[in-house]
C-alpha cells in the first residue's frame, strides 16, 4: 500500500463510521434508543436519576457532603432503572456498540503501532 494523505485517511475513516453505522450493534442501538424515545415513562425515569445523579456529584465535588436520603433516593431510582425494561435493553445495545468502537480501537492502534487511547490526555499532547 502507497503513502496515504490527511484526506484520503479521513475519506476511509468516513467509510469506516459507515461500516460502523450498518453493524448489528449500532443497529441494535438505534432500535433500542428509539424504543426509549417512545416509551415516556422510561425517559422520565432516565431524566430523574441522571437530575439525582448530577446532584449528588455537585454536592460530593463541591464539598457539601451527601446526605442519607439523597443516596437512599438515588438507589431507589437506580432499582427502578434496573427494573425497566426498555433502559435496560438500551443499556446493554449502548454497551455492545462501546465494546465494538474499543475493539476497533484497539486493532487500529495495534496496526499503527501506537496505543492513541492509553496515550492520550485532555491536556493535549504537550
Amino acid at each position: 500500500m502507497g503513502m496515504l494523505t490527511g484526506n484520503s485517511i479521513v475519506e476511509k475513516a468516513k467509510s469506516f463510521a459507515k461500516v460502523l453505522a450498518l453493524s448489528q450493534e449500532f443497529q441494535k442501538f438505534y432500535s433500542a434508543e428509539e424504543k426509549l424515545k417512545r416509551d415516556q415513562e422510561a425517559r422520565f425515569l432516565l431524566e430523574q436519576f441522571q437530575k439525582k445523579q448530577q446532584e449528588f456529584q455537585e454536592a460530593w465535588i463541591s464539598g457539601r457532603g451527601v446526605k442519607g436520603d439523597a443516596i437512599a433516593e438515588i438507589q431507589s431510582l437506580q432499582e427502578k432503572l434496573q427494573a425497566n425494561p426498555t433502559i435496560m435493553a438500551w443499556a446493554q445495545a449502548q454497551q455492545e456498540a462501546i465494546n465494538l468502537i474499543q475493539e476497533a480501537n484497539q486493532i487500529i492502534s495495534y496496526a499503527a503501532g501506537f496505543d492513541f487511547g492509553r496515550n492520550s490526555s485532555s491536556r493535549g499532547p504537550c
